[in-house]
């Protein structure tokens, strides 16, 4: 499993051999060899995640891509994976916490192979920050709050950051000029609070914004 829930199809050698030899393992004693052959057990691949859940599953026609307006926290998974199974919760309780600030998708990777082969994805989970079609994978811990904390962490800042009385100026007289229109935050903190990188990333190409900290 690699240390994420295994790869795509097990072991390719080990389905080969059970094709060839009807299972492989315990030829012996019935003397049958192949004549007595155990079916193979079918591995499920219904979604982990159902209709009401506030974890949006996600298919190769609704996949966020260059042009998506939100910024997305997707899991790529496979629903017989046991440590997808076991995060789940976590996972749920993630997207109810950044429900406003960041969406939180999932793709079945048994039923969407081509587009988890499109993005790399070797074993499960994988999770992975999208912006605009730009991917950032997240290889931490599965608590929700690990999570969390990352996510936030890793919001991209589409704002200028107004540090002198001549940058303000050169942003009213430049970018906010040629726009017509732009927006200053005046921030009496020194972190800027995830609204504004959420906002300013929603709007951004469309409006100026600047920050003005502490």
């Amino acid at each position: 499993h690699g240390g994420h829930g295994g790869g795509f199809g097990g072991d390719p050698f080990a389905d080969m051999f059970g094709d060839m030899f009807g299972g492989g393992r315990g030829r012996g004693g019935g003397g049958g060899g192949g004549r007595h052959r155990q079916p193979r057990q079918e591995r499920p691949k219904e979604n982990l995640y159902s209709k009401n859940s506030p974890v949006t599953s996600l298919r190769q026609g609704k996949f966020p891509g260059t042009d998506a307006k939100n910024i997305w926290f997707v899991e790529f998974y496979a629903p017989w994976c046991g440590h997808c199974q076991q995060m789940k919760p976590a996972f749920e309780k993630l997207a109810k916490e950044l429900k406003g600030f960041v969406r939180v998708g999932a793709v079945n990777c048994e039923q969407q192979k081509g587009l988890c082969a499109m993005e790399g994805v070797e074993s499960y989970p994988t999770l992975k920050l999208k912006k605009a079609g730009v991917s950032t994978s997240y290889d931490g811990d599965h608590s929700t709050q690990a999570m969390k904390d990352w996510v936030l962490d890793n919001l991209p800042m589409s704002f200028a950051n107004l540090r002198k009385q001549n940058q303000m100026e050169r942003f009213v007289t430049g970018d906010c000029a040629k726009h017509g229109a732009c927006a200053m935050f005046f921030n009496d903190a020194h972190d800027t609070p995830v609204w504004f990188k959420v906002t300013s990333y929603t709007l951004r190409g469309k409006i100026p914004l600047a920050e003005v900290k502490g």
